[in-house]
C-alpha cells in the first residue's frame, strides 16, 4: 500500500511489531492493549497523510 494511503491503525501495527524487538515486555503489553481501545477505535481509519493535530487532540 502506498505511504500516502496508509491507515493511521495499519501503521501503528507495524510499528508496534518494530518496538517490541526494543521495548520491555510490560511496555509492549501496555502499548497493545491500550492503543485499539484509545487510537485505533477513534482515529484508526484517517489516512496518514489526511492526519492532523486536530484529530489527535480530540
Amino acid at each position: 500500500m502506498e505511504p500516502s494511503k496508509l491507515a493511521l491503525k495499519d501503521y501503528l501495527v507495524q510499528w508496534l511489531e518494530i518496538k517490541m524487538k526494543r521495548i520491555e515486555k510490560n511496555i509492549y503489553v501496555s502499548y497493545s492493549s491500550n492503543m485499539p481501545h484509545h487510537v485505533i477505535t477513534n482515529i484508526g481509519m484517517i489516512a496518514l497523510q489526511k492526519l492532523n493535530v486536530m484529530h489527535i487532540q480530540e
